[in-house]
């Protein structure tokens, strides 16, 4: 029988394009999902996914849809602590170690503070190194309380770097960032980053395909569930980043496109003002985002199997702006 998956954060980005993976594979899972919008019904159900009407602070119900799914996994707003303890409440109440749980974590949340080594690079095969990451960003502090309580579960951690290109989901189809550097840039006529350009130039950021990163999860998945990972590690970790980039050639990349199409008057970069950082970037000043470098390497992810084969962050990005612009009716 196929197992029975939970999954929160479908109508998401990274979820959206999680649960279009998992569909690929009808008689290996069978997918309930939490919502809280009921007009998405109809379109999980066309899709053979259950829909679960709640929230991330319905812990009860968490609970108890946790309890009876084989495995959870929470691709939804990865700070929400109750959430994530309400979900593993349920996993321990069906007294299986075989219960699996998989949580979405961010590279950028968790590895760039801005008191870290600039060189630094954090390998997910090195547990200790993981486990020293600085713990002052709200995704470390869940990250730790998973490490700390779910011994008796199987759990993982994905940590995703910058993710791009168009997903596969049934909703949200674009990353929340990447549309602001396009929407500011027409707007003032001329590309920008977030932040002191000056300070940018060497500044390193991984980066994950969608699709990469939506294979990645499958994989863990699918191993866990079938326990044959080899790991002597309680809880295992999983970076989610294939190539490096950094924002200044970003933003120059993206200067270029919306140039060709007479969109901005330059291609020069500069500082966006306040007022387009608060216009068009979730959170207002990200400028923190900019100010560390966010290296990793995924060598515990590739050895399980994963193999990220489709384009780098400047391979997608003119499918990105293409989106954009068609969802904002410009030409």
């Amino acid at each position: 029988m196929p197992f029975k998956v939970f999954l929160t954060g479908a109508s998401g980005y990274i979820g959206g394009s999680v649960l279009s993976e998992l569909l690929k594979f009808p008689d290996k899972y069978t997918v309930s999902a939490l919502i809280r919008k009921r007009e998405y019904a109809d379109i999980l159900q066309e899709h053979g996914v259950t829909p679960v009407f709640g929230s991330l602070d319905d812990a009860e119900l968490l609970t108890r849809w946790a309890k009876e799914s084989d495995a959870v996994i929470h691709a939804a707003d990865y700070e929400h602590l109750c959430a994530v303890q309400a979900i593993v409440k349920g996993l321990k109440e069906k007294e299986d170690k075989g219960a699996v749980f998989i949580h979405t974590s961010s590279t950028t949340g968790i590895i760039l503070p801005v008191d870290q080594p600039a060189s630094q690079t954090y390998d997910d095969m090195n547990m200790e190194s993981v486990k020293s990451i600085p713990r002052n960003l709200p995704y470390r502090l869940v990250d730790d309380w998973i490490f700390e309580n779910c011994k008796d579960i199987t759990a993982a951690i994905v940590a995703p770097s910058v993710v791009h290109g168009i997903g596969s989901g049934l909703f949200n189809k674009i990353s929340i960032y990447h549309p602001g550097f396009f929407k500011a840039g027409m707007e003032r006529r001329r590309p920008g980053l977030v932040g002191n350009i000056a300070n940018q130039p060497n500044v390193v950021f991984g980066n994950v395909n969608i699709h990469d990163l939506a294979d990645l999860f499958q994989i863990v998945l699918e191993e866990s569930l079938s326990n044959t990972i080899e790991s002597e590690d309680e809880v295992r970790f999983y970076f989610g980043s294939a190539k490096d980039h950094s924002w200044v050639e970003f933003a120059q990349a993206v200067g270029k496109i919306l140039h060709n199409r007479g969109l901005v008057d330059t291609i020069e970069v500069s500082q966006f003002e306040p007022e387009y950082v608060d216009k068009y970037f979730p959170g207002g000043d990200l400028s923190f985002i900019w100010a560390g470098d966010s290296r990793c390497v995924a060598n515990r992810s590739r050895k399980i199997g994963w193999a990220p084969k489709y384009p780098d962050i400047f391979g997608t990005l003119e499918q990105e702006v293409n989106y954009v612009l068609e969802k904002s009716k410009i030409k």
